[in-house]
């Protein structure tokens, strides 16, 4: 348990916690800009705060949001910089920071609404219940407390109709859970299986929207080995509908190869990673095999073999010592060249005949 620092270490004045979401962008560059030294932390390396110029240290938490290993690394992470003030901005986050706001306002001050005001902010239906006490205008709602009352509730309101949950986050006592959109990739592991190196295989893949529409932001591979192609981002998905993207594994060297690709993402469940194998298998030799019919000049008694890398030569001879056989094996070809072959019938003197035929041979790549 711990976290890795992605930038210098300094005293800090706050840290923006949930960096992959763009509220938290927005408060790291309104802060950085008015002096104050900033960092940012998120579950994962691709939060989009950890690249603004007002972010002066990022930090990966490796615990999940809303665990009581995260409050640890949060915790340790305070202990060690000092940050004086902390924000937050994923429903996940803030409920953490609500169950313990005693015990981490003993060492940094939360930038968080007093108990009573969050405690209405987090809930629609109490929100709504302020809004229409103050004479604002909001618009006609019906609560469902059972799937059995939907039919009853679109009756009354009419189509089209929006359903959300009263509050976004819930907490049962053990674990917490948010309700909201998701997006899933399938499948959960791309398996290319053997490539030649430096040879390519494409294999696709799919996000899928469930709950609500998402909206990807990013995706990204860790590994220069795979690349991720067929999708532009953003890319907004509809709930129900999915989205198809291409991964082309190119290997690089011999032997296993493994990678993740992270999709960032306004779901609940962000970020989404897709597990990325392969392995990468050494290019098989090159040969070729010659075949010629046996000279009927009298006193033959073996062949010459020569190669070129243009029709008419010139030719280099190949083989060392005379081939007393009408076949031959060259195996100093190299992938991707072209070859032209002749060959001489050779006398007891040494003497050679004229050249043969000239046969073309493509070596194929890899």
């Amino acid at each position: 348990m711990g976290f890795t620092a992605t930038k210098g270490a300094q005293c800090l004045d706050a840290l923006v916690l949930d960096a992959s979401l763009r509220q938290s962008l927005v408060t790291v560059r309104s802060l950085g800009r008015r002096g104050l030294r900033i960092a940012a932390a998120e579950t994962h390396p691709h939060a989009p705060s950890f690249a603004s110029r007002w972010c002066q240290r990022g930090f990966v938490f490796s615990a999940n949001v809303a665990t009581d290993a995260y409050l640890d690394v949060l915790e340790q992470w305070l202990e060690r910089t000092g940050a004086r003030v902390l924000f937050a901005a994923n429903d996940a986050t803030i409920a953490l920071l609500r169950r313990h706001r005693a015990r981490l306002a003993a060492r940094v001050r939360l930038a968080l609404a007093d108990e009573p005001a969050l405690a209405i902010a987090i809930n629609k239906e109490r929100t709504l219940a302020i809004a229409r006490r103050i004479g604002l205008h909001v618009p006609r709602e019906v609560v469902v407390r059972d799937v059995g009352e939907t039919a009853a509730a679109l009756d009354e309101i009419g189509l089209p109709a929006v359903i959300k949950p009263s509050e976004s986050w819930l907490w049962n006592g053990r674990e917490g859970t948010r309700l909201g959109a998701q997006l899933a990739v399938t499948p959960a592991t791309l398996n290319f299986g053997n490539v030649v190196v430096n040879a390519s295989s494409a294999l696709t893949g799919s996000l899928t929207a469930t709950g609500a529409s998402v909206t990807v932001t990013s995706g990204t591979s860790d590994s220069g080995e795979f690349v991720l192609s067929g999708i532009t981002f953003p890319k907004t998905i509809a709930a129900g509908q999915s989205a198809s993207f291409t991964v082309t594994f190119t290997p690089t060297s011999s032997g296993t190869a493994s990678g993740n690709l992270t999709f960032i993402s306004n779901a609940s469940n962000s970020p989404t990673i897709e597990a990325l194998t392969g392995n990468g298998q050494a290019p098989k030799p090159h040969s070729v095999d010659l075949t010629w019919n046996a000279s009927s000049t009298p006193g033959v008694v073996g062949y010459n073999i020569y190669r070129g890398t243009a029709s008419g030569g010139p030719y280099t001879k190949v083989n060392g010592i005379v081939n007393s056989d009408t076949s031959y094996t060259d195996s100093t070809v190299s992938a991707g060249q072209t070859y032209y072959y002749v060959a001489k019938s050779v006398d007891g003197s040494g003497v050679e005949s004229g050249p043969s035929n000239e046969v073309k041979v493509v070596i194929p790549t890899p």
